[in-house]
């Protein structure tokens, strides 16, 4: 999914917090005029949706804390905006 991010917070966000997950069903899409110098959606610029599954996914939770493991779930990131939704995840001993 990275190769598709623009350079930035966001892809340094993704590469620090989620090292690792299988993605599935992604569908990526660019939207409005190519000659865009922001991709936020804002006045009509262009924007980026990126929208899939993943699974066995790693993701650093809050520093100090133990890294969630096994982490199902969907990914949505439309404009300047990110949410992920977890299914299921494995903490220390714990199933979340």
């Amino acid at each position: 999914v990275l190769q598709y991010i623009p350079t930035g917070k966001a892809h340094a966000w993704l590469r620090e917090n989620l090292p690792q997950a299988d993605i599935f069903n992604a569908r990526v899409a660019f939207n409005g005029p190519l000659n865009s110098k922001r991709l936020d959606g804002v006045d009509g610029r262009a924007y980026f949706s990126i929208k899939g599954d993943f699974a066995n996914a790693t993701v650093a939770t809050y520093p100090g804390l133990p890294a969630a493991r096994e982490v199902v779930g969907r990914y949505e990131w439309e404009k300047n905006q990110m949410q992920i939704t977890v299914a299921r995840a494995k903490i220390g001993q714990q199933v979340a």
